[in-house]
């Protein structure tokens, strides 16, 4: 009787099917751009989707460039199946529609050199809706085969610095005294600041306020701060090296505090009359006393010609015999090297040419009164539209002193992939799209020629990806994948006819 329940129900038909395995992942992972000789992790989800718990058995990498960019981290399954204590498979358990069931593999990309960089992923699993993945010998037999890529570009990032000097002037000991340093990144990856130097002189005077690391994006400009604590009312000085990732080297700054010699700062002039006292204002503390000053019967040198209260000449006199009288021109009478037909010495501290400006023409004077000296980072410092900060436009002129010519225009290579605006890039701020590049299957038009993801030779870039099936068909009679339900139902059937036989038995003993 129970031989008979039993093949009865196997004949029946109880809905049994196959469960779905199933996993889906994006067909490109994007590693960004990176500077070289640093790394990253790109971790790339695998979602499961089927009704059916799913299986990784193999994950194979494989770099298009002989330098393997790409490396798989060991750490993505997490089943010792064969039992010798190493990790081998990946279990998912059963997914769902809505991706809240997924494993991430994680792959590093630690480029060594300038370039651009893709790999080919396939991923071994059973999933049974996988269809038309040609077996691959040494790599795969094609059965549940899923293939997505990763690609990475690398470079050397570039920077630019300004000011080339600090002067902080006339300061007084044990004040505290703060300047900035701005470094630029003009390259197309992250520069990093990863610390600072002080070397020459008297480096104890200065510091640094901004702590390292600084990362600069690609673009941007970050501020350093340096401090200055005087030590002494002479001459400091020393050299500022940031150190970072620009392989063209570190660029220094000059530091320079309480040095009379080398410096035009505002503080050499405390009374504001134009000259100073590291030059030949003999009072810097009265604006009424200075080279050019009208002598008085008060007790002072008003005109700083070493004589106090002496007889004023007439200003229509050429009191120092140099062709020009007070009234010529001539800004200090008593010097005959200075005068409106001198010539400016450039380092002297002196108003030479009575045109009341000291030393105009140095690297240390504002001659295009834009703000900022040659010193500071002016770059053109005779045309006032020319400086750190300004607006760059397109006129084969690096206005913002960045030494970049015309980038953000249609003539500048923004994204560094060899091609402009002006010469057919169809998108200036992706390095991955510009004419002739590889199709890539990500919905971009790499190639700039008005058609998305089409691969060479009239293939789809896309044709990796794998094709799946719908579900699998219900399953016929009884077999190894008939569900829990129906095995339920067979041992419902069968505890029956035990029951049965047995109550038999205690009828025919009465």
């Amino acid at each position: 009787m129970l031989k008979l329940l039993l093949l009865t129900a196997c004949e029946q038909d109880y809905g049994v099917t196959e469960r779905t395995r199933s996993m889906k992942v994006a067909p490109l992972a994007d590693a960004g751009g990176l500077t070289v000789g640093e790394g990253t992790t790109v971790n790339v989800p695998l979602f499961s989707v089927g009704s059916g718990d799913l299986r990784v058995d193999q994950i194979t990498v494989v770099n298009e460039q002989a330098e393997e960019a790409f490396v798989l981290i060991p750490n993505w399954a997490n089943e010792d199946e064969d039992g010798d204590g190493v990790m081998d498979n990946l279990i998912f358990e059963s997914g769902s529609t809505d991706l809240s069931v997924f494993e991430e593999l994680q792959v590093s990309f630690e480029p060594t050199s300038e370039g651009y960089f893709r790999a080919t992923i396939t991923v071994d699993t059973n999933d049974n809706r996988v269809v038309g993945i040609d077996p691959v010998e040494g790599l795969h037999d094609g059965s549940g085969v899923h293939i997505f890529q990763v690609r990475g570009l690398a470079r050397h990032p570039r920077s630019s610095t300004y000011p080339e000097k600090i002067d902080f002037g006339k300061r007084l000991v044990g004040g505290a005294f703060f300047d900035l340093v701005n470094i630029r990144n003009t390259g197309s990856v992250v520069l990093t600041i990863a610390g600072y130097a002080f070397e020459d002189g008297d480096s104890t005077a200065y510091y640094v306020e901004t702590p390292s690391p600084v990362y600069v994006l690609p673009g941007d400009t970050e501020e350093i701060e340096v401090g200055y604590i005087p030590t002494k009312e002479q001459r400091e000085y020393a050299t500022l090296t940031l150190l970072t990732s620009d392989p063209e080297g570190d660029p220094m700054v000059e530091l320079i505090g309480n040095n009379c010699e080398d410096s035009l700062h505002f503080s050499w002039d405390s009374d504001g009359d134009g000259a100073l006292s590291c030059g030949n204002d003999c009072d810097d503390s009265d604006p009424l006393i200075r080279p050019d000053g009208q002598e008085l019967p008060n007790g002072k040198d008003d005109d700083c010609d070493g004589q106090v209260d002496e007889t004023a000449d007439g200003l229509d006199e050429d009191n120092d015999n140099d062709g020009l009288s007070e009234n010529e021109g001539d800004c200090n009478d008593d010097d005959p090297n200075i005068g409106a037909d001198a010539e400016e010495d450039k380092n002297n501290k002196l108003d030479d040419d009575c045109d009341g400006a000291v030393d105009e023409g140095s690297r240390r004077y504002d001659d295009d009164l834009d703000g900022f000296t040659n010193q500071a980072g002016d770059c053109n410092d005779y045309d006032d539209a020319i400086f750190p900060g300004a607006v760059e436009v397109a006129d084969e002129i690096d206005n913002d002193c960045d030494e970049n010519i015309d980038e953000g225009t249609f003539n500048f290579d923004d994204d560094q992939d060899g091609v402009a605006e002006a010469d057919g890039d169809c998108d200036d701020y992706d390095a991955w799209t510009y004419p002739g590049a590889p199709e890539d299957c990500d919905q971009i038009d790499n190639d700039c020629d008005n058609f998305v993801d089409e691969g060479e030779g009239g293939e789809d870039a896309c044709d990796f990806l794998a094709d799946l099936t719908e579900a699998p068909a219900p399953a016929s009679g009884c077999s190894a994948t008939d569900s829990a339900s129906g095995l339920w139902a067979v041992g419902l059937l069968g505890l029956l006819g035990l029951l049965g036989l047995r109550r038999r038995q205690e009828v025919q003993r009465d």
